[in-house]
């Protein structure tokens, strides 16, 4: 870092480059700056004034770095000085630095009219590449520069420290980024691990790493001799590599070494340091290439073999055990039984439903392991709990399964099963179970889970029809079988469910047979199914199969519809709409398409659209409720839009929906019960029946409190009807709901206005602008707020931002709109000023010669007044507003001229208001003009 003037400012150089640079100054030169990472953050920048090698850390003594302002004595306990960092930003340069920036900054903005501001054009690039750089704002190598870093935790206020020698002299300054605790820059684990290597002796070392070496190139020999050295294990962490030797070894798929690692000797627990992934290293070799490890290939079975000989796993001599049910393969004496807490970690059982909590439990309940391959005749996982005195959680088959029939269960509660081997079994239907293989799984028929539980399967999948009703699966290999789940049809499916838990790839009703499936909302019965099976029944469809054109339309519209489902969440409704249509036509259930066709419609302000699928699903029984709300919020809609041609029918229409909802209590669904009450309540505030509309609302928080709609529909009815004290809490609530709808924003700020709470008014209008900017109606309330707070400054920002927003309004610039507020609140000369200055810098007539004329009235200069409504009646002959008021000002000077500019006004607008109101005044201050303007008034 280049010091030229000796003043070192530490600061946000991209926030405040115009930082003050610290009291201490240091000697012009060049001087090396390190950045220091702890914990993976950045954690110190550190200026070197000395070599570091000169400095005797044990003479150090610290100083908190100050600006000229600051007194340390000042401060209490734990209280620092630093700076402030809101870019994410910190650095250290010379204060000459600074004014380059600047200066760089003037020169880039009269070169390039464009020209944003000095971060975009000249240091975003390399804060997008790197944690910490160097910038020359003066271009030049030698002049003072900019040493950047990122700051520890991002944005926050960070202390600086200068290291000073037993003179006092400063030998560093370091920015402490709050990183480091204890000085110590290291994690826990880099701390382990640095003592771990330093316990090494050179020669552990060296046969560690000449383990290694044997493992890649595949030398057993090497690796049991410097097993039986003494000096390495295999189950010790070699520091190159991070893992083990028997670990490297299964990774490289080296079954030699492997072997010889392992010598026929029981596999050893994975260190503490690596686990819990892998929990175990037979774990570990089946599970490579599946999930997070897809990128490997799945170790060769040589690999398993040895680990599953060394893990007390090898397969014995199959067996053929007829045994039907749970209870009688337990009597049998193919079966042992052992407590959880033996396998549990053996076997990574605790992603599986109840093991984990079983190993909790005294005494311990146990697993009933069968040793090597077993073929059953079918498998019935419901059994009494009285078979043993402590009851099995489930079955461990340590080799392969192969149930020639069915696997079942129908309590919920029914045991579990884990094949460490192959699964082939006929069909498999279990309800609540939780079955866990890993390896591959074929299924000749079905494989039904039905009830909350899990199948987790580490292989491939194959099957002819996999069905979740309820239930969740993990497939960590391919699946090849079409998935079908049962679809509620009596509720809106929600747009997460689709996307994040699919429901299956072909609809139930056309994979299974009729007998299988209700009339019901869920039109899957699993006691049907499971007992159809049981008896060697059809159960399946017969066009459920794969190749099936059927079928290859179904997953077509599937298609569609997750594309529908994913352009709804991002708000891409018209595009959602479409591809809703097209899953239709491909085959999706009509009715789910058309609602949701319909709510896309809808949300895309689309009533008309909308309406129609609506009353389709309405007149075919079809989420009737949610139909029969989201109907009459359309109709409510379209008349906001002033697309209805007849209203009070719109509003009638729509009341008969929420009351046919509210009669029938939303149908059993309490969402939609809510939704037609608060409904209701704005279609009677569409008709202008406020207190009516009321009742509905009070009904409906009482079902929800905080409901949105049902608050703000509440608030925006009582300020409508003059109790503006009472609206508010509704409006808090509904805001505190939603803080992002606006609406509510601008009623409360309504209510602030008419209370003449001015400054929570502005703070209501500022939050609603910050929602939607484009109100110039919301924008000229904050600017009279504003100005009656005598805020003028901030008025005035506003009427910048208006005039920009709304450059063609009709009081024509900022100056314009600030002469009519300050007049509106009775600033007359300041309002003058302003309007002169809006007619100077636009000297086309407008309406604000309109209110500078009015301004000149305020303040008894009719001259003035006359002069600039007469030219702005040159531009616009027929305003009905400048007549009268050029009548109004000729009133008191020429009585004929008046009655001639009113004559002009009835002319144009008999039966304008202002006009008629201008009659009586005339009369009252010029009683001899009485007659003549009745003639004048009788005429017209």
């Amino acid at each position: 870092m280049n010091v030229t003037s000796g003043n070192i400012v530490a600061c946000d150089p991209i926030v405040q480059p115009d930082g003050e640079p610290f009291a201490r100054q240091v000697a012009p030169g060049s001087y090396a700056v390190e950045y220091v990472e702890g914990n993976s953050r950045p954690a110190l920048l550190v200026l070197w004034l000395r070599k570091r090698q000169a400095i005797d850390p044990a003479k150090i003594t610290w100083e908190m770095a100050l600006l000229a302002d600051q007194n340390a004595a000042d401060l209490g306990e734990d209280e620092y000085y630093g700076y402030p960092v809101d870019a994410g930003w910190g650095c250290f340069m010379d204060a000459d630095a600074g004014r380059a920036m600047a200066e760089r900054e003037e020169r880039a903005k009269a070169e390039d009219p464009d020209f944003d501001n000095y971060y975009e054009a000249f240091l975003a690039e390399k804060t997008e590449d790197c944690d910490a750089f160097v910038h020359c704002p003066s271009g030049g190598q030698d002049a003072s520069n900019i040493m950047l870093c990122t700051s520890g935790w991002g944005d926050g206020y960070y202390p600086s420290y200068w290291a000073l020698d037993k003179q006092g002299e400063a030998v560093a300054l370091v920015t402490d980024f709050g990183v480091i605790t204890n000085g110590d820059a290291r994690s826990s684990e880099d701390i382990a691990d640095e003592a771990y290597l330093a316990s090494l002796s050179p020669e552990k070392l060296a046969a560690l790493e000449a383990m290694t070496a044997a493992i890649e190139a595949g030398d057993a020999d090497t690796a049991a001799a410097l097993c039986a050295s003494g000096l390495v294990s295999a189950n010790q962490i070699i520091p190159s590599t991070g893992d083990t030797a028997i670990l490297d070894a299964i990774r490289l798929d080296q079954q030699a070494v492997l072997a010889a690692l392992l010598d026929g000797k029981p596999c050893p627990d994975v260190p503490g340091k690596l686990k819990p992934n892998p929990p175990d290293y037979f774990n570990y070799a089946t599970r490579l290439g599946r999930f997070y490890q897809k990128k490997r290939k799945p170790r060769t079975p040589e690999s398993l073999d040895i680990l599953r000989r060394n893990a007390g796993l090898a397969e014995k001599p199959g067996r053929q055990v007829s045994a039907a049910s749970a209870a009688a393969l337990l009597a049998s004496s193919d079966i042992r039984l052992v407590p959880t807490g033996e396998l549990l970690t053996r076997y990574s059982l605790y992603r599986l439903p109840g093991y984990a909590e079983a190993n909790k439990q005294s005494p311990q309940p146990l697993i009933a392991v069968c040793d090597g391959n077993l073929t059953l005749d079918s498998l019935d996982l419901d059994f009494p709990d009285d078979v043993s005195a402590s009851p099995a959680v489930g079955f461990l088959v340590t080799g392969k399964l192969t149930v020639t029939g069915n696997i079942t269960s129908q309590n919920s509660k029914a045991r579990s099963l884990v094949v460490l081997g192959d699964l082939h079994a006929g069909n498999v239907a279990t309800s609540g179970a939780a079955l866990l293989v890993r390896g591959n799984v074929v299924v000749d028929g079905v494989w039904c889970g039905s009830g909350v539980g899990e199948s987790c399967i580490d292989g491939d999948f194959v099957a002819r029809l996999l069905i979740a009703d309820h239930h969740r699966f993990a497939i960590g290999g391919a699946t090849r079988a079409p998935r079908a789940a049962p679809e509620n049809t009596g509720a809106p499916v929600h747009w997460s469910q689709a996307l994040k838990e699919p429901k299956g790839d072909v609809p139930i009703h056309f994979v299974l047979n009729e007998e299988c499936l209700d009339d019901q909302a869920w039109p899957f019965n699993f006691a049907v199914f499971l007992q159809r099976l049981q008896a060697g029944l059809p159960v399946l469809h017969p066009d459920c199969c794969e190749g099936s054109p059927k079928l290859a339309r179904w997953r077509k519209g599937k298609d569609f519809f997750t594309d529908a489902e994913a352009d709804y969440y991002r708000a891409h409704y018209e595009r959602a709409a479409k591809a809703y249509k097209q899953a239709e036509a491909a085959g999706c259930p009509t009715a789910l398409c058309r609602y949701k066709r319909a709510l896309s419609h809808f949300k895309d302000k689309e009533p008309k659209q909308a309406i129609p699928l609506f009353s389709w699903c309405i007149d075919n029984n079809a989420y009737l409720g949610e139909s029969l709300v989201k109907r009459a919020a359309a109709q409510i809609m379209l008349v906001r839009q002033g697309e209805h041609d007849d209203e009070a029918a719109a509003c009638a229409a729509a009341r008969a929906d929420c009351a046919r909802v509210i009669e029938a209590e939303g149908f059993g669904r309490e969402r939609s019960l809510l939704d037609a009450l608060t409904t209701l309540g704005d279609a009677l505030y569409q008709a202008d029946e406020f207190e009516a509309a009321l009742a509905p609302l009070t009904r409906a928080l009482e079902i929800d409190s905080a409901d949105h709609a049902a608050n703000s529909n509440m608030g925006n009815c009582l300020w409508h009807l003059d109790r503006r004290s009472e609206a508010l809490p509704y409006l808090d609530k509904a805001i505190a709901a939603d803080p992002d709808e606006d609406y509510a924003h601008l009623i409360k700020a309504y209510c602030h206005l008419e209370l003449e709470d001015f400054a929570a008014a502005a703070q209501s209008l500022f939050n609603y602008l910050e929602r939607r900017p484009d109100n110039p109606s919301a924008r000229e309330h904050l600017i009279r707020c504003l100005v009656i707070l005598d805020r003028l400054t901030d008025a005035q920002a506003q009427a910048f931002e208006m005039d920009e927003r709304h450059p063609d309004h009709y009081l024509v610039n900022a100056d314009g709109i600030m002469a009519d507020a300050l007049r509106n609140v009775g600033r007359h000369e300041e309002a003058l000023k302003h309007a002169e200055l809006s007619a100077r810098a636009n000297p086309t007539p407008g309406h604000h010669f309109y209110i500078k004329g009015l301004c000149h009235y305020d303040l008894q200069d009719i001259d003035g007044a006359l002069a600039s409504w007469h030219a702005l009646a040159e531009v616009e002959p027929d305003n009905v507003y400048v007549l009268n008021r050029l009548a109004i000002g000729y009133l008191s000077k020429n009585p004929d001229t008046a009655l001639s500019y009113l004559d002009k006004s009835l002319a144009i607008d008999p039966d304008f208001a202002l006009t008629l109101k201008l009659r009586e005044a005339f009369v009252k201050a010029q009683p001899s003009l009485a007659s003549r303007l009745r003639g004048m008034f009788s005429r017209k």
